[in-house]
């Protein structure tokens, strides 16, 4: 269940109730179970102090079981609830979903992409970030796939240090996944096709899978990107529409050492190319540092939401241990003074 990550909100609430119950028991019955083993070997239960430690485990086991498991049940909850939401503003998060920390998107008749370009590569070198660039220029077909060559592939594979890919004939693709859930299904060798279909124009097709790649090299696709061989990429027209300004012509990825601290590079670009109107402007412009700001931002108030019920739940289940132990002072008390009497 947990591997496969098949989390069904069932399969998670039945998993809830199990361990609540599950650490119900281990405190009231496993917990006492143990200590009855350990009082029935006489040779550790009567070696030294153990009769005493034992014995007081053992009536504080019983009478205390509700209240341990109560404590742990509460920091738990505040532990998971905190821990989630510290997890939410990490950097890894926002990477996972998209590798590039700058993605240049040319649509349609884009005559300012090449200025686009160049002006990115003179903010990062002006700003000393090292940085790597590929491109791509993926055809859509009419059966809604996106098609790229395989030598561009092996470019974007290179600056993450993947394997290179060969596909050895045009009867042959590769499938790459273009969101988290797909490269985790991938990974696991599931969900992966025999053949897959290519429509466009007059031109019908099916290929042969080769093989599915277990991680993303191109965002924000529609669906899966087929990777074919250059040769058969040249074969195929791309989709013909009414309106070309929404069509991607080429996609540029780049990726940059130390994104998280290029601020002052992100705001001058959106300044320079900012995403106001796409038919007018050809282009679409995505910074990375600005999706994890955002992200940031909007689990904000959570954070500190859940940061205050920690707390409260910290503070409630101190003060249930504090009262415990102040409640069995006056008992141990007349305790020890029995003990030392009797030396």
């Amino acid at each position: 269940f947990v591997l496969e990550r098949n989390f069904i909100m069932p399969y998670l609430l039945g998993g809830v109730v199990f361990v609540v119950i599950g650490t119900y028991f281990l405190f009231s019955q496993l917990n006492v179970y143990v200590i009855r083993v350990l009082k029935k070997k006489d040779t550790l239960f009567f070696n030294k102090t153990n009769l005493l430690t034992i014995s007081e485990l053992a009536y504080r086991m019983k009478d205390n079981a509700t209240m341990f498991f109560m404590l742990v049940i509460v920091s738990a909850v505040a532990f998971t609830g905190i821990g989630t939401c510290l997890a939410m503003g990490n950097k890894g998060l926002t990477e996972m979903t998209n590798p590039f920390a700058f993605t240049y998107t040319s649509l349609g008749e884009n005559l300012q992409e090449e200025e686009h370009i160049t002006e990115i590569k003179k903010q990062l070198t002006r700003s000393n970030f090292s940085y790597q660039v590929a491109v791509t220029n993926p055809k859509f077909t009419e059966n809604n796939l996106v098609l790229i060559k395989v030598s561009e592939y092996n470019n974007f594979a290179k600056i993450f240090g993947y394997e290179m890919e060969k596909i050895d004939n045009d009867q042959e693709v590769i499938i790459v996944p273009s969101i988290v859930s797909q490269k985790e299904k991938y990974a696991r060798g599931k969900d992966i096709p025999e053949r897959i279909d290519v429509v466009q124009e007059n031109m019908e097709m099916s290929l042969r899978v080769k093989k599915a790649v277990p991680y993303i090299v191109l965002p924000n696709a529609i669906g899966s990107i087929i990777v074919v061989s250059d040769s058969l990429y040249d074969k195929i027209p791309n989709r013909k529409t009414e309106d070309d300004s929404y069509v991607m012509k080429s996609q540029y990825g780049f990726v940059v050492e130390n994104w998280e601290k290029s601020r002052a590079v992100t705001k001058k670009l959106e300044a320079t190319m900012g995403n106001n109107n796409l038919v007018e402007a050809h282009h679409y412009f995505e910074a990375l540092y600005s999706e994890w700001i955002s992200s940031k931002q909007k689990n904000g108030i959570l954070l500190i939401v859940s940061v205050l019920v920690g707390i409260v739940f910290f503070t409630f289940a101190a003060s249930l241990l504090y009262f415990r132990l102040y409640a069995d002072l006056e008992r141990e008390q007349q305790q020890y003074e029995m003990i030392a009497k009797v030396g």
